[in-house]
């Protein structure tokens, strides 16, 4: 687990130009869990977007020698376009276990920050700031030149790794507890 753990991550990483982590969790009780077919799930009302992001994170996952599938490919349209009752998502997990899927991948965008960077290419120092004359005359193209303040969008992603296989089964037997 904590190796396909990584190999999200990795991906993520990889496929931004600019991409942190800012915290990240992991049960202990999966420490070795290897994950045989995976479902890949965008959330988004994006569709284009959401394709893109399952297909190029199935394809990181194949390389890496992991079986994983789109939501896009397995889900029903109506089932990704219409709010469910648990009723129907239990429904449809079931399904995926029947069709041999053990984990799903979900990931959602939690939120959207606007930024501003300046990108100007003057940087001088020395003498030229003690005057305002040459200062103005300098650092004008602020007002002048487009693209001298560079707005772009902060993404905040939460993804999820499920082993949906293991919730089933707590689900129809319940937790046995471990008695020593």
């Amino acid at each position: 687990m904590k190796r396909f753990f990584s190999i999200i991550m990795l991906s993520f990483l990889l496929s931004c130009s600019s991409t942190r982590m800012i915290d990240s969790w992991k049960s202990s009780e999966y420490n070795n869990y290897q994950p045989k077919k995976v479902l890949i799930v965008g959330i988004t009302d994006n569709l284009t977007a959401r394709k893109i992001f399952e297909q190029n994170l199935r394809d990181k996952l194949s390389v890496r020698g992991i079986s994983a599938v789109e939501s896009s490919v397995v889900f029903d349209e109506d089932f990704m376009n219409s709010k469910q009752t648990e009723e129907q998502i239990d429904k449809e997990v079931n399904r995926l276990v029947g069709d041999g899927y053990d984990s799903v991948l979900i990931s959602a965008v939690k939120g959207v920050d606007n930024e501003m960077s300046y990108s100007g290419n003057k940087f001088l120092s020395g003498y030229y700031w003690h005057h305002f004359g040459r200062y103005y005359y300098l650092y004008q193209d602020v007002y002048f030149e487009p693209g001298y303040y560079n707005n772009y969008k902060v993404y905040h992603i939460e993804a999820s790794f499920y082993n949906i296989k293991q919730t089933m089964l707590n689900l129809l037997f319940g937790s046995l507890p471990i008695t020593l």
